[in-house]
């Protein structure tokens, strides 16, 4: 739609444009058209956690934290007067 419109404002002025020159502003606006809103929207996002502290600073790093082993195995009570075995299916 953009390009047509870049199109039609040119032969409106009588202005030549080589093949080249127009798939170079085609590849450009098209980049443009995707990568502006997401540029955008990451710099709001960056914005926002600095705003709140989240983000890493320059010399300083949030620590990274990996869920711990033990704790996705750690064995849960059960309620009283159900049997485990009550659940067992065989499998």
């Amino acid at each position: 739609m953009l390009a047509t419109s870049v199109v039609d404002v040119l032969d409106a002025f009588d202005i030549e444009v080589s093949e080249k020159a127009m798939a170079v502003s085609g590849l450009v606006t098209a980049c443009a058209t995707i990568y502006g809103p997401r540029i955008v929207v990451y710099n709001i996002r960056k914005n926002r956690e600095r705003k709140a502290g989240t983000s890493v600073t320059e010399g300083e790093q949030n620590p990274i934290v990996f869920p711990s082993k033990q704790a996705q195995f750690e064995e849960t009570k059960t309620e009283p007067g159900i049997p485990p075995a009550a659940f067992d299916l065989g499998g």
